[in-house]
């Protein structure tokens, strides 16, 4: 799971830093998505919330503001 954030957050660290807003407002609403599915998970399934998940969770759903 790691592996694939830091891939998605280098990729719309990418993005934005050549201005391909066309892609990075599909690539945002599929990681919000996705956060969604892992937040659910830790409430759900492991009934833990871990701080630095949340961290990254508020920075992928901010980053939708650059958009």
């Amino acid at each position: 799971m790691a592996l694939l954030g830091a891939i998605w957050f280098a990729l719309m660290l990418i993005l934005f830093m050549i201005n391909a807003v066309d892609f990075t407002l599909p690539l945002w609403s599929i990681g919000v998505a996705f956060v969604g599915y892992l937040v659910w998970t830790e409430v759900v399934l492991i009934r833990s919330i871990c701080p630095y998940c949340t961290v990254a969770h508020a920075c992928a759903i901010a980053l939708g503001t650059r958009s």
